[in-house]
């Protein structure tokens, strides 16, 4: 068997996306990130990202770009999801489509969301007003009434349980009643100091209480009814912005990034008498001891001072002031008992300012995310980060490679090894990759999906509004050049070349292709369409160009036969969650799952049979805590499989047998040939595994472009320093 050709690089460089608020909908199994570009320019590239999260490993589905504007804050609304900009609007979007709509309430930003029942929510705006809205049948938004909380103010947070809204402002909390629509209660907040106001960037409803984090660093609990207080934990050193609640337990974040879990303490008040010894006179007084735990024959004390417990005696030591002061055990009186909320673990997963949190009510998950370019999923003894796969495009034929970016596309000819002994297997290169062009979109749009045809000689790019294909002379004698072949107003979530066609997946299952012969067609051919079936997100043909098979956004898979244009919904037993699907063979499909103990199954679209064949991540001995993020078949049915820490398994056909072959575990590059020992690079980012040819494969490790703003997270959102 001849080796296998393996070229690691750094060549791409992970894109500044900081996380501006997480919503969890745990009935479709979906998170939604809001993201914004964090370079140094006019235009901030809003983003809004879809995750699934039903199954393990959670990984990216698709995106929705927002153009020049950002979402200031989430919220799930049966299958809905409504986000609020700057520009005072509110947009509907959809888990399964690109396509949202947009209605404009206010001329003011709106900053914050909460749900109130049914089909009615509510919005907070910079004018301070507390806008009532209701979901209509065709998912618009409408307003039914607004409430003012006073002028100048600036509504940063809302929450609701239904009976109350809450209003979070600087130095103020108001309590809106929901049936009265007006507000009932003023909650006041103290200031650290004079000339700073305390703003409440978060709020929300526990049990009998409400919840606020503020500026000062404080977690405060109030009385859900009246706004009476109840107690306040100072958390964190600076502002706590975000604040989510999970059964009885409180998770809280902000500018110090130590993620806090406060739990709920039974607590008793306790009324005693001390008695002092007669040489010391007389000595009387009444007290309120704490008692945080009662057992049969142990008391537990919560006191500023040092109480030594006697538990065999009726009487206790308390020491005071040098003097040994008796307590009768027999005088206690319980006058009260009531709850009160502690730190009872904290985790720092972040270093920089976390200012999204959100718990699944189902199971241990904790999702953060905030000035850091990826967000976290966490329990009590473990953490990952959402690991999103890099788009890279390979054209075998003429060596070359391609990475998409947001707005550009980069196009890299592979290295070429020495000839020379190696050492352990590893060899220097003759020559290095070579970065051959950058092409910007068209009008700088945000690219949906891009493809290189085999030769080398064509690309496609398709933005948001159009699809671009571009003829490609990279190894010209003269001077290389990419000239545009035709531009069509397409916009195409998943693309594919063949040897004869480019295919373009749009809309709701929409499937067109493009002749690229002798001569390109003026327009493309619809070949089939399904109404409602969900984008196209994972678009692949077998070896033999007949069949392509795609996945939805929907967790559907279909196949269509191309000459006979034929689609075909493929009814898979189990419950399985679908990351990618690819042929292995003329008609036997791999099917990597969210799923450890089926994270590889194999299917027959002939037979329509589900092989016994199932791998499980165990069987394919991956690092601890390791998972599949990643599949790439080749022509030869050879399979690659990149894991979320860096390694990788190679499947391949030998003797008529699939045998599994084990990938380094660590990144070794050897620069020149004067460098005595191997660079080992760590793997602590998603990977992305790519066949170049039949045994020669693309491992590239993404490397970050820059470190995320250290600009203070009041003076860059709202301005308020």
């Amino acid at each position: 068997m001849d080796d296998f050709e393996i070229h690691e690089c750094d060549l791409f460089e992970h894109e500044p996306y900081t996380v501006d608020c997480l919503a969890l909908d745990e009935r479709q199994g979906v998170l939604a990130v809001a993201r914004h570009s964090d370079l140094e320019t006019e235009r901030r590239n809003g983003v809004i990202e879809f995750w699934n999260v039903i199954g393990t490993p959670i990984f990216y589905v698709r995106s929705t770009f927002l153009g020049n504007k950002t979402a200031e804050s989430l919220l799930w609304k049966g299958d809905i999801l409504f986000a609020t900009h700057l520009d005072g609007s509110i947009t509907s979007h959809c888990f399964h489509t690109s396509e949202y709509f947009t209605s404009r309430l206010t001329p003011s930003p709106l900053w914050c969301l909460a749900s109130i029942t049914g089909s009615a929510f509510c919005a907070g705006s910079d004018s301070g007003t507390v806008l009532i809205l209701s979901v209509e049948d065709n998912d618009h938004v409408a307003l039914n009434k607004t409430i003012s909380i006073g002028f100048g103010t600036h509504v940063m947070s809302l929450a609701c349980n239904g009976d109350i809204i809450a209003a979070g402002t600087m130095d103020e909390i108001s309590l809106i009643s929901v049936p009265k629509q007006r507000i009932e209660h003023r909650i006041k907040l103290p200031r650290t100091e004079k000339r700073k106001p305390t703003v409440v960037w978060c709020l929300c409803f526990i049990g009998d209480y409400l919840v606020s984090g503020d500026s000062r660093g404080y977690v405060s609990f109030w009385s859900a009814s009246n706004g009476a207080f109840s107690h306040c934990l100072q958390t964190h050193q600076s502002d706590i912005l975000s604040i989510t609640a999970v059964n009885e337990s409180l998770y809280a974040a902000g500018v110090d990034p130590t993620i806090a879990r406060l739990g709920l303490n039974q607590v008793y008040i306790f009324t005693c008498h001390l008695t002092g010894k007669k040489e010391w006179g007389s000595y009387s007084k009444v007290m309120k001891v704490l008692i945080e735990r009662k057992e049969e024959k142990v008391l537990y004390f919560d006191c500023n001072r040092r109480l030594d417990k006697h538990i065999r005696k009726l009487c206790i030591g308390y020491t005071f002031n040098g003097k040994t002061f008796i307590l009768n055990i027999s005088t206690l009186k319980i006058n009260q008992e009531r709850t009160a909320y502690r730190v009872e673990h904290r985790r720092t997963i972040h270093t920089n300012d976390v200012r999204a949190l959100v718990a699944s009510q189902h199971t241990t998950a904790l999702y953060s995310g905030g000035a850091d370019y990826y967000f976290c999923v966490s329990n009590r003894l473990k953490h990952a980060d959402a690991l999103k796969n890099i788009t890279c495009n390979i054209a075998a034929g003429a060596n070359l490679f391609s990475y998409q970016y947001d707005d550009r596309i980069v196009i890299w000819e592979a290295g070429k090894p020495s000839t020379g002994t190696s050492k352990k297997g590893i060899h220097c290169l003759a020559n290095s990759p070579i970065k051959l062009a950058q092409l910007r979109s068209h009008r700088g749009e945000f690219i949906r999906s891009s493809a290189l045809n085999h030769e080398g000689s064509l690309l496609a790019v398709s933005t948001i509004c159009t699809t671009t294909l571009y003829k490609l002379d990279l190894h010209s004698s003269k001077e290389p050049s990419i000239s545009v072949l035709k531009r069509m107003d397409i916009c195409g979530t998943e693309l594919l070349f063949t040897s004869t066609f480019l295919f373009i997946a749009s809309g709701c299952l929409r499937i067109s292709s493009l002749s690229i012969g002798d001569s390109v067609s003026e327009y493309p051919d619809l070949i089939t369409e399904r109404d409602n079936a969900g984008e196209v997100i994972r678009l692949h043909s077998n070896m033999t160009e007949t069949f392509l098979i795609l996945l939805t956004a929907r967790n559907e898979l279909f196949t269509l036969e191309i000459r006979k244009k034929t689609l075909r919904k493929l009814e898979i037993p189990g419950t399985n969650i679908f990351i990618d699907s690819q042929f292995i063979n003329f008609a036997s499909l791999y099917i990597l799952c969210a799923d450890r103990k089926h994270t590889i199954i194999e299917y027959n679209i002939d037979t329509n049979i589900l092989s016994d064949n199932t791998i499980s991540t165990e069987a394919l001995c991956m690092l601890p805590d390791e998972l599949v993020l990643q599949m790439n078949c080749n022509s030869s049915d050879g399979v690659v499989l990149g894991g979320s820490r860096g390694s990788f398994r190679i499947i391949a056909l030998i003797n008529g047998k699939r045998v599994l072959l084990y990938g380094p575990e660590a990144c070794a590059l050897k620069k020149t040939e004067e460098d005595d020992g191997v660079c080992l690079m760590r793997r602590d980012r998603c990977i992305q595994a790519c066949w170049l040819s039949d045994r020669k494969l693309l491992f590239t490790t993404p490397i970050m472009l820059a470190e995320p703003s250290q600009t203070a997270f009041r003076l860059k959102r709202y301005g308020l320093n």
